[in-house]
């Protein structure tokens, strides 16, 4: 009996390395800097280190499809791809946005001056850890007009203070329903 052989041809295919994800992949604005953190619970990504974080250098505004990249390393690209990327794909880019901030006064107080003592602005507490600006509105008690001139004759006075919406052109922060008080003094 003589011997056949046959030729097959086979492929090996790559190995899936699963999708880590964004610890969120939306932020609200805090005024800091906003740096997302990788999930990953599939084991052998972490004992393979299979890959690496090429680009996480987080933001601070308010924006749409920050990203985060991971490549996956070149000595393994051979052997591996990213789950639901072409076999050419080595890298893979995770967004997150960082959404507006909404600002509301929890509590002001404002103390009484003497005539002749400089204006002493209120103290006002917010829902936020980061700083606003306020705009401050007098107007001696009984009458109708506000101004932004701090009054020096004595008197009673009310002041309203108005949360002021982020001017610096990223609209990081808006004043919402309780961003505005106003205190007898």
């Amino acid at each position: 009996v003589a011997a056949t052989s046959v030729e097959k041809s086979f492929t090996i295919k790559k190995a899936v390395v699963s999708r880590p994800v964004l610890n969120s992949d939306s932020f609200e604005f805090n005024g800091q800097l906003i740096k997302p953190t990788i999930v990953d619970n599939n084991a052998t990504n972490k004992t393979q280190t299979l890959y690496y974080v090429s680009r996480n250098t987080g933001n601070t505004n308010v924006g749409e499809n920050y990203e985060v990249i991971l490549t996956i390393d070149a000595s393994k690209f051979d052997n591996y791809r990213w789950e639901g990327q072409a076999d050419d794909q080595r890298t893979l880019t995770l967004t997150y946005d960082i959404t507006q901030a909404v600002v509301n006064i929890d509590s002001a107080s404002q103390s009484d001056w003497t005539y002749l003592d400089s204006t002493i602005l209120p103290v006002i507490k917010i829902n936020k850890s980061f700083s606003v600006n306020y705009k401050y509105e007098y107007r001696l008690v009984g009458t109708e007009n506000w101004t932004e001139i701090a009054p020096s004759d004595s008197g009673n006075y009310e002041v309203r203070i108005t949360v002021l919406d982020d001017a610096s052109g990223n609209a990081n922060y808006v004043g919402g329903d309780n961003k505005s008080k106003v205190l007898t003094f």
